[in-house]
């Protein structure tokens, strides 16, 4: 990840993204709250209580998904890492009242909180990595991992010609490469994760949101502007991944 580059857009981050995304009628916070949603969700889906729940948010940036994080997982333990130092500080200021939240920046690959984690989550952060370091973070990770715990890989679409224009009209996506839900699975295999269900969000711009109830049943489509990838521990492959 470009440290100096967040560094210098820390201050100016969601101004930033919610130009990007104008496009969609919605603003940062509407995308923090429905990647917090599908989190809860599916802890839900796989009878894991958030009461007690240990989540490691990897690359946090400033802090916008904290406070939908939060509120959506009740009783958790949120701990936030970001290698951009400027990012945390602003993370930490705007979060400040979450006392069920803590930030560190750290080095990209030494989780500073001791684990394991119930639950790992990577929001937009691999389009940033240069992808020959994916499967060695991800590997890393696992580690980190409850046995029985979820990795969540949220990442842009692509596919979806709206998703590539707010990646364009975006400065610090500048680096970005964006990842096709096969190599997203790929990797994460390699990296020793099983199941790896891929899901699509976001079909609907603000000017349809009245079709938002159904989006659910459209999950299998790879035409949302985003999709997300759910991943646990291939306990069988302990021993096999190097």
């Amino acid at each position: 990840m470009n440290t100096p580059d967040f560094d210098r857009y820390a201050e100016d981050y969601r101004s930033l993204l919610d130009s990007s995304v104008r496009l969609s009628g919605y603003g940062a916070a509407f995308f923090a709250d429905r990647k917090a949603r599908e989190i809860a969700r599916t802890l839900s889906a796989h009878s894991i209580s958030t009461t007690g729940l240990r989540l490691l948010n990897f690359g946090c940036g400033i802090g916008t998904g904290e406070p939908a994080l939060a509120q959506h997982l009740p009783g958790s333990s949120i701990f936030s890492v970001d290698v951009s130092r400027k990012s945390i500080e602003v993370a930490r200021e705007r979060n400040k009242d979450l006392l069920a939240v803590q930030f560190s920046d750290f080095d990209g690959r030494h989780i500073p909180f001791p684990g394991p984690f119930d639950a790992i989550l990577l929001a937009g952060v691999l389009h940033h990595i240069p992808p020959s370091d994916h499967r060695d973070i991800l590997y890393n990770l696992r580690k980190e991992l409850s046995p029985q715990g979820l990795l969540f890989v949220f990442e842009h679409n692509p596919w979806n010609p709206l998703t590539r224009k707010a990646v364009r009209d975006c400065p610090f996506d500048a680096d970005a490469k964006l990842i096709p839900q096969g190599s997203l699975r790929s990797v994460l295999h390699a990296a020793g994760f099983e199941r790896c269900d891929i899901r699509f969000i976001h079909f609907f711009p603000h000017l349809f949101r009245i079709l938002l109830p159904i989006e659910h049943l459209m999950s299998w489509l790879p035409l949302g502007a985003q999709y997300y990838c759910v991943a646990s521990r291939d306990l069988t492959a302990e021993a096999n991944v190097p």
